[in-house]
């Protein structure tokens, strides 16, 4: 748990820097550091699934096919993003990822209760 947590730390890190005078401004930054942040992402991915499967392969279960088909999408957006400079892609793929992580929570979570 706490790994997972550090790994969002990491992110913030990231996406914040302490100095960005050696660059041109931060979306200059953002290109040159895109394949940290996209890997930590995956990474967040990876960490979500081995904490979801300490939790006993009934809890994972009851997420459905769904969740690790989410994961596997999410990681390979992570790779072609990461490898990618296109700003238009990154806009995509982090609209899809939030609008879909939303809907995912207000599906799977609050239909639960």
């Amino acid at each position: 748990m706490l790994f997972y947590a550090f790994l969002f730390f990491l992110l913030a890190c990231l996406l914040f820097p302490d100095d960005i005078a050696e660059y041109k401004g931060f979306e200059d930054y953002f290109l040159s550091r895109r394949r940290w942040f996209f890997g930590l992402i995956a990474l967040t991915q990876v960490a979500d699934f081995l904490d979801t499967a300490a939790k006993g392969s009934s809890h994972l279960a009851a997420l459905g096919p769904e969740y690790k088909i989410r994961l596997a999408v999410v990681i390979l957006g992570c790779i072609v993003a990461g490898r990618s400079a296109n700003r238009r892609l990154h806009l995509v793929f982090a609209a899809a990822f939030l609008a879909y992580t939303i809907s995912w929570i207000v599906r799977v979570y609050w239909s639960a209760g």
